[in-house]
């Protein structure tokens, strides 16, 4: 593609890329404009004027395919990282029988805390059940879960326990 189509459809194509940039948490935005002018250049070369059809809207096809394909590639790093989290968690139980001097006490200071803790690690009860158990909105109780994730990684004594 040449340069002067590069700096016309750069807007295009970042407008595309931003769109789809939520998608996957291991895309980058410079990834996707890539992907997206890569996209373009298939538009380019494929597209007839007698279509019936503006570039555009031709290209716009092209260049989401491309994106949306390389965000599907890419999630299986996502699924990856999912399966360490999970093997994560499976020593969470571990951590708190081996914990010491009452420090898990000292880190679910809130009901609340506890009362997550032991319906995600313990009993295994997916987010949106814990939420209707405590009457609360399922993204308080991802919020709260992740809070205590941070908690316990800062805890020396806790991730000694992991090893």
């Amino acid at each position: 593609m040449k340069d002067k189509n590069f700096a016309r459809f750069y807007n295009f194509v970042l407008f595309f890329a931003k769109k789809y940039m939520n998608r996957s948490s291991n895309v980058e935005i410079e990834d996707l404009i890539q992907e997206g002018f890569l996209g373009l250049k298939i538009a380019e070369e494929r597209f007839k004027k007698d279509m019936n059809i503006s570039f555009l809207t031709y290209a716009s096809y092209w260049v989401k395919k491309m994106m949306l394909k390389y965000i599907n590639v890419n999630r299986e790093s996502d699924y990856k990282e999912i399966n360490d989290d999970i093997s994560y968690y499976e020593n969470y139980d571990t951590i708190f029988q081996n914990c010491k001097d009452g420090n898990i006490q000292k880190l679910l200071k809130s009901e609340l805390e506890r009362k997550v803790y032991k319906l995600f690690f313990i009993d295994n009860l997916p987010l949106d059940k814990i939420a209707n158990i405590l009457n609360i909105r399922r993204e308080k109780v991802r919020q709260i879960k992740e809070k205590l994730i941070r908690k316990i990684k800062s805890n020396k004594e806790l991730v000694n326990n992991l090893k």
